[in-house]
């Protein structure tokens, strides 16, 4: 059976479903009732405790912490997102952030990342790179030149052109269908 995205139209801005509802008043116990702070990595690290309870793919985790965000002030301090007659559906974007080291070394890290923003979007980039995770993104990772100095990295984000190849969760399907393969290899 195929699952149902939990993403909607940015104009549907109808009540919270049960099931939406369910997550947002989870994230907010998970946050201590605060709102989602993208200068905060441990709320990215409660986003991904979220997307394993409810089994969300990386663009449906994305899209509840900006919904969790953009919805936070008008729920009270009680959080109560059932009440809400009109909410706030963000548009989600795919963004291209890429990391890079100069000084002592260069190097290129890729992440496509679903995003309300590009603040959102490159938080989820930073969680997943300093985590060496895949989280919240797809990770290329471009060649590695080491030197004698420090880490320094910088970071340029951008709506990414082509989306083709990246689907809600494309990649992580093909993922699977190559282990399968790999160990059906095997078994041969």
């Amino acid at each position: 059976m195929d699952k149902k995205s939990l993403i909607r139209d940015p104009s549907n801005t109808s009540p919270f479903t049960g099931l939406e509802s369910r997550i947002l008043k989870e994230l907010f116990n998970l946050l201590g009732g605060k709102n989602f702070s993208t200068q905060n990595d441990a709320d990215m690290t409660q986003l991904s405790e979220i997307k394993d309870i409810y089994g969300l793919s990386k663009k449906e985790t994305m899209y509840m912490g900006a919904l969790y965000k953009y919805n936070w002030p008008a729920a009270g301090e009680e959080g109560d997102y059932d009440s809400l007659q009109e909410v706030i559906v963000p548009e989600m974007t795919l963004y291209q952030v890429e990391y890079y080291q100069d000084v002592s070394a260069w190097r290129d890290i890729f992440f496509d990342v679903w995003g309300s923003d590009e603040e959102f979007a490159d938080m989820g980039a930073s969680h997943d790179f300093y985590y060496d995770d895949e989280t919240f993104t797809e990770i290329e990772v471009g060649d590695v030149d080491y030197g004698d100095y420090g880490e320094v990295y910088d970071s340029e984000i951008k709506i990414k052109d082509d989306t083709e190849d990246v689907g809600d969760s494309l990649r992580e399907n093909r993922n699977i269908i190559k282990n399968i393969l790999n160990e059906y290899r095997r078994k041969i």
